[in-house]
C-alpha cells in the first residue's frame, strides 16, 4: 500500500510538473521547438505551432515538413548552419529578418541537447523583436536628422561669418579710400604750396611727393581687393579683372567660362571669387608658376571650379604653413561643397571645386 501510495504522489507531482511546463511554455508569444540531428521536430509550443501553419516558408523546421516550391532556399541552407553549429556544442544568438508571416526581426537562441556526453539534438527559442528593432531605427534616425540639422546650423553660422567678414572688408576699403586717401591727398597738395627754392627742401619735398603717391596707388588697389559688389554679381568680369592683375606679374592666363550667372545667388558667386583670389594669392607667393589655367562650368545644379597652374607643386600630404587653403576650404564647406587638391612636387597644383547651387 505505502509503495503505491508513494509511486501515485510521485506520478501526479511530474504530471504537476508537465502540466505546469507545459502552461509556462505555452502562454507566450515565443516560440519554443526542438530538433534531432536529422533535424526532425521533436517538440514544439503552441506559438511555433501557429506559426508554422501561418507561413508557408517553413525554414525554421525540418525541411520535409514544408512544400518544395514554397521553400526559401537561402533562409533554410542558414538555418541548416545554426542547428548544425548547436550539433557542434555551441550556443549562440542570431538576429534574422523574415517577410513571411509579416515583415518583421526575431532574435533566435540555438542550443545543444545532451544524453548524457552525447549531442542529439538542439533547442531553439525565438522572441520577436521588430519592435525594439523599429524603436532603434527610428531612435537611429533622429540622430542623423538632429546631426544633420547641427551640421546645417553650422554651415548656416559659417556663411553668417564670411558674410559678416565681408562687409567689414567692404566698410574697411570704403573707409581707406573715402578718407584715408583724401587725407593723403591733401597732404600732397600741402606740400606742393609749401614748395621752396631751396633745393634741398624742393628735393625732400618731391621724395615725399612721391611716397605718398605711392601709399596712395597702395591703398587704391588695397581698396580694388577689399570692395565687391553686393548686388548683381557679374562672377566673368570679376574673374576677368583677376587675371588682368596676374597677366601684370608675367603670369599668362587663360579663363573658360560657362556658368549660369543667373542661377548663382550673389551670396556663392562672392565665394567664388574669394576662393579664387585666394588662390591666384597662394600662386603668386609660392608657386612661382608661368600659366595659370582657371575654369568655371555650371552643370546639373552644380558649379564646377579648376584652377591649375605649372608651378613648384607640393606635397599635399604634407602640413602647410598658412591660412590660404584654410580659407577656401571653410568657404566650400559652407556652401555643403567638395575640395580636391591635386599636386606633387615638380607637377604644377590644381584646385577642383564642386559646389551645388
Amino acid at each position: 500500500g505505502r509503495d503505491v501510495t508513494e509511486k501515485k504522489v510521485i506520478e501526479q507531482q511530474r504530471e504537476f510538473d508537465r502540466g505546469n511546463l507545459k502552461a509556462l511554455i505555452n502562454n507566450t508569444h515565443d516560440l519554443m521547438w526542438s530538433v534531432d540531428r536529422d533535424l526532425n521536430l521533436i517538440t514544439a509550443n503552441e506559438a511555433f505551432d501557429k506559426m508554422v501553419k501561418a507561413m508557408p516558408d517553413q525554414t525554421i523546421a525540418k525541411a520535409s515538413d514544408s512544400p518544395a516550391s514554397d521553400i526559401n532556399s537561402e533562409s533554410l541552407n542558414r538555418f541548416y548552419q545554426h542547428y548544425h553549429r548547436a550539433f557542434s556544442g555551441e550556443s549562440f544568438t542570431e538576429i534574422e529578418h523574415s517577410k513571411l508571416p509579416e515583415d518583421g526581426w526575431s532574435e533566435i537562441s540555438f542550443y545543444p541537447i545532451y544524453h548524457g556526453a552525447a549531442i542529439i539534438g538542439a533547442a531553439c527559442f525565438s522572441r520577436d523583436i521588430t519592435g525594439r528593432k523599429v524603436a532603434e531605427e527610428n531612435l537611429k534616425a533622429l540622430e542623423r536628422q538632429i546631426l544633420e540639422q547641427l551640421i546645417h546650423e553650422q554651415k548656416n553660422i559659417a556663411r553668417a561669418i564670411i558674410k559678416t567678414q565681408e562687409k567689414e572688408r567692404n566698410h574697411l576699403g570704403q573707409e581707406l579710400h573715402d578718407n584715408v586717401n583724401q587725407i593723403l591727398a591733401s597732404i600732397r597738395l600741402y606740400l606742393e604750396m609749401a614748395e621752396h627754392d631751396n633745393e634741398k627742401i624742393k628735393e625732400l619735398i618731391k621724395y615725399t611727393r612721391q611716397l605718398l603717391d605711392v601709399t596712395i596707388e597702395e591703398i587704391r588697389l588695397l581698396c580694388q581687393k577689399l570692395v565687391t559688389p553686393n548686388k548683381n554679381i557679374d562672377l566673368e568680369m570679376l574673374i576677368r579683372d583677376l587675371l588682368v592683375k596676374l597677366d601684370q606679374t608675367k603670369i599668362k592666363t587663360d579663363l573658360t567660362y560657362s556658368a549660369a550667372n543667373e542661377l548663382l545667388s550673389d551670396d556663392l558667386k562672392l565665394n567664388i571669387y574669394r576662393i579664387i583670389q585666394e588662390q591666384f594669392n597662394n600662386i603668386v607667393k609660392y608657386a612661382g608658376a608661368e600659366n595659370v589655367n582657371v575654369s568655371v562650368k555650371t552643370e546639373n545644379g552644380v558649379i564646377h571650379v579648376v584652377v591649375a597652374d605649372d608651378g613648384k607643386g607640393f606635397d599635399v600630404k604634407e602640413k602647410r604653413k598658412g591660412i590660404g587653403i584654410s580659407n577656401i576650404i571653410n568657404r566650400v564647406d559652407s556652401f555643403s561643397g567638395e575640395l580636391a587638391i591635386e599636386s606633387a612636387p615638380g607637377k604644377g597644383c590644381s584646385i577642383v571645386i564642386s559646389v551645388p547651387y
